[in-house]
C-alpha cells in the first residue's frame, strides 16, 4: 500500500489550540499520517488510539474533543469506534501537479551551478 505524503505547513502555529496543547498536536499529526488518503478518514477505537498515542483513553478523549471544538476534526461515534475526518483534508494532500509544488530553495539552485561548474571545468 502506498503510504504518500501529506503537507504540514509552518501556519500550523497559528493555530492557537495546537500551537499551545502538545498533546493535541501530536494526536492531530497522528490523525494527519494514518488517515485514509482519499477520504480523510481513520477509524479506531479510543483504547487502542490512546495506546498509540501514549495517552491515556480519557486524555485521548479531551484531545479530540478540543480539536472538534477547534473545527479541525468531525468526530462520530458508534458503540465499537469513533470514525475521525478531518476538517479541510485537501489542504493536507501532497500536489499531484509539479506546477503548484514549492519552489526549490536559492540555496539548492546556487550549489547546483557549481557542481555543474566544476564538472564543466573538469571536461574542458
Amino acid at each position: 500500500m502506498e503510504r504518500g505524503y501529506v503537507k504540514l505547513w509552518r501556519s500550523i502555529d497559528q493555530n492557537e489550540l495546537l500551537d499551545n496543547d502538545n498533546n493535541a498536536l501530536v494526536v492531530f499529526i497522528r490523525i494527519l499520517t494514518d488517515a485514509n488518503r482519499l477520504t480523510g478518514t481513520y477509524t479506531t477505537g479510543r483504547n487502542k488510539f490512546a495506546a498509540v498515542c501514549n495517552l491515556k483513553p480519557t486524555t485521548l478523549y479531551g484531545v479530540l474533543k478540543r480539536l472538534e471544538s477547534s473545527s479541525i476534526i468531525r468526530l462520530q461515534s458508534d458503540r465499537n469506534s469513533t470514525t475521525i475526518t478531518i476538517c479541510n483534508w485537501w489542504k493536507y494532500q501532497q500536489d499531484t501537479d509539479k506546477k503548484s509544488s514549492p519552489a526549490r530553495s536559492s540555496d539548492d539552485t546556487i550549489q547546483e551551478k557549481k557542481e555543474k561548474e566544476n564538472i564543466d571545468t573538469k571536461v574542458s
